[in-house]
């Protein structure tokens, strides 16, 4: 056998080695009850579907809720009956929420977030601590982020309810 051919069967037997090592330290070293990695990538896998697509199929499930899109937040303001977020100079005006849900006599307004960037301009932040000191209910969900099915649907029927 050659010099090469040896230094490859040794890297392969160390490679296995080392491989069930591992499995074995993991299996040790992990408390009862705690999640195996396998288990976690599966709870955190990216659900690839459009955000809107996930959104009516948990809405579907319920039934009994309305859908508006985007939604400009003027809509708060007419509400408030005052200006809630600054005008002028530099300021951006903010983004319109992309969803109001509506259901028996509640509502909650939904934000789908391409970039933090936007979602931290100044405008976006006074809105958002507009409707937090006035228990008006707001879900922001970032694109970048997973947003699995049952998350967003844990987290939407929950302001619902």
């Amino acid at each position: 056998m050659s010099l090469l051919g040896s230094l490859a069967k040794m890297a392969i037997n160390a490679g296995k080695m080392l491989s069930e090592a591992d499995n074995r330290v993991s299996d040790v070293a992990r408390p009862e009850g705690t999640p195996t990695t396998k288990q976690l990538n599966e709870q955190y896998e990216r659900d690839a579907r459009p955000f809107d697509e996930k959104l009516k199929e948990i809405l579907a499930e319920r039934g009994d809720v309305r859908i508006e899109e985007f939604v400009p937040v003027d809509e708060i303001e007419m509400q408030a009956g005052k200006q809630i977020y600054a005008r002028g100079g530099n300021r951006c005006a903010p983004e319109a929420f992309n969803y109001k849900l509506s259901a028996n006599g509640k509502i909650v307004y939904i934000r789908v977030w391409r970039y933090y960037a936007v979602y931290d301009h100044a405008a976006n932040r006074q809105v958002r601590a507009y409707c937090d000191m006035n228990g008006i209910k707001v879900l922001d969900f970032f694109e970048y982020l997973p947003n699995g099915v049952n998350y967003m649907r844990e987290r939407i029927l929950a302001a619902l309810n």
